[in-house]
């Protein structure tokens, strides 16, 4: 029964935190540790079937925490200490470490290789920082302590589960969607009223003015767009579809692409809509309608959205100071598909790259060296006499980087997480074969959106860091936890 009190509690404060940003009023910062203490009251009390749309609800917002009290320490780890609740709260219920339902066999034994090995890199006498691979623990070994909570509470991924999830992501989506295009067009003018830190994090001049980009709740200028594509597929998980929720999901889809667009993040637009184009395939493959009905429905759909986007873009187009003019110059900016591939270094000159670092360091450099985890050892970086400072980029390509700061033994990280996908398609055609149509259309989904944040992470380093640690691993555990369950039709 007392769940219930804390629950709403919680969800009363961040909807006063969306509340306040619209206001833009300097306030907020005063509610965030009032909402972090009942967070953490909640999240030690209460199991995790109850807890995660909270969860959910702070790996949005905890960002903003961390500008409006200037990246104090206690706020920059606040989200770990809040993920480190759930843990020991799924561990005092469990009253063990129960390792043999967390992964197969094989992929078992590629996490504690994985274990051994960051073991051995704790003494790499490359490293050139004692600190870096203590540190580095944060990114390589407690993101498999949260997938280990979250695959220990299957019950938050059944039906009703994620029928909560789903519906907290579809509140989360619109409140940001809608508070990101008001921060364009309101311009610096708004964050700046809530909290002078906010010139620091739009590094005081460059995103600033004509060049402001949305924070959304987020601690980066235009990271709101990251966020938004990371938990597009929650929206395509509940088991029912009306045509009420039909008629809400269209054009919150274009309120959400159109967002993205102006938070001037290429790379995220593109990912989405690949989510949203094969969560709604999801949705029709896996219904029972006759097949006529669903090429009719397919049809439908296309047509209602192309509609829906269209009005979309004339209203935006007729509305003065919506602001996606800056987002259409950065893509007007890529002329070429060939273009925007010499952006990244490609599959011949990865492969160049990997052999001469596992040459030069067939152990690596240790963990901790390369990526936003290099801030915490940069002046050791800087002034180490032996390598320069080029020796420890990863070419913003993570596997790259894991091959810098691993060596060898980054084949036991990398194929790990690119084994979970495998899997995951793997029991995606077994589900759809045997007509588990909703655990099918949820393992899709997971697989669809894992697979999309390791192919963007060719060309960036973000799956050991938040955000897209916490949803890449949030999506393993409810693709495998659904695709475990014999569910019917």
């Amino acid at each position: 029964m007392i769940g219930r009190p804390v629950l709403f509690l919680n969800y009363a404060l961040v909807a006063g935190i969306f509340g306040l940003n619209f206001l833009g009023l300097p306030l907020l910062k005063w509610i965030y540790p009032l909402a972090a203490v009942s967070a953490l009251v909640a999240f030690l009390g209460l199991n995790l079937p109850h807890t995660l749309p909270l969860l959910l609800a702070w790996s949005f917002i905890e960002g903003q925490s961390r500008v409006v009290w200037n990246y104090h320490p206690a706020f920059r780890i606040l989200f770990d200490v809040m993920v480190g609740a759930c843990i020991l709260r799924t561990l005092l219920n469990q009253k063990r470490v129960d390792i043999h339902r967390l992964l197969p066999l094989p992929l078992l034994g590629l996490l504690l290789l994985h274990f051994l090995w960051y073991a051995v890199e704790l003494f790499n006498p490359n490293s050139v920082s004692v600190f870096a691979p203590i540190a580095a623990t944060k990114i390589y070994v407690f993101p498999f302590a949260m997938f280990w909570m979250f695959r220990m509470n299957p019950e938050a991924f059944d039906r009703e589960g994620l029928r909560r999830l789903s519906l907290a992501a579809t509140v989360l989506l619109g409140l940001e969607a809608l508070l990101a295009l008001y921060q364009i067009q309101t311009g610096d003018s708004l964050v700046l009223g809530i909290s002078p830190s906010y010139l620091n994090a739009m590094k005081t001049d460059v995103f600033v003015g004509a060049n402001f980009r949305p924070f959304g709740t987020m601690f980066a200028p235009g990271v709101v767009g990251v966020y938004l594509f990371l938990a597009t597929g929650l929206l395509f998980v509940r088991e029912k579809f009306t045509l009420k929720h039909l008629l809400l999901l269209l054009p919150l889809v274009v309120l959400i692409g159109g967002t993205i667009l102006g938070s001037q993040v290429r790379s995220a637009l593109v990912k989405f809509a690949l989510l949203a184009v094969t969560g709604a395939a999801a949705i029709i493959l896996s219904s029972t309608v006759p097949r006529a009905r669903k090429l009719f429905l397919a049809l439908a759909t296309s047509l209602l959205f192309v509609g829906v986007l269209i009005t979309g873009v004339y209203f935006a187009k007729q509305s003065s100071g919506v602001g996606l003019d800056k987002g259409l110059e950065r893509w007007q900016a890529i002329d070429s598909f060939e273009a925007f591939k010499a952006r990244r270094a490609g599959l011949g000159m990865a492969l160049v790259i990997a052999d001469l670092r596992l040459r030069e360091f067939p152990i690596g450099l240790g963990p901790g060296v390369t990526g936003a985890a290099s801030s915490v050892s940069r002046d050791a970086l800087d002034r180490d006499p032996i390598y320069g400072r080029e020796t420890f980029w990863g070419y913003d390509n993570l596997f790259l980087s894991l091959i810098v700061e691993f060596g060898y033994g980054a084949i036991f990280y990398a194929c790990l997480v690119l084994g979970i996908p495998l899997l995951l398609l793997h029991r995606t055609v077994h589900l759809f074969r045997g007509k588990h149509r909703f655990a099918a259309r949820v393992s899709f989904v997971a697989f669809t959106q894992i697979s999309i944040i390791l192919l963007g992470n060719w060309g960036a380093i973000g799956l050991p860091y938040n955000p897209e640690s916490f949803f890449f691993w949030l999506w393993a555990a409810a693709g495998l936890s659904v695709s475990a369950t014999d569910v019917s039709t």
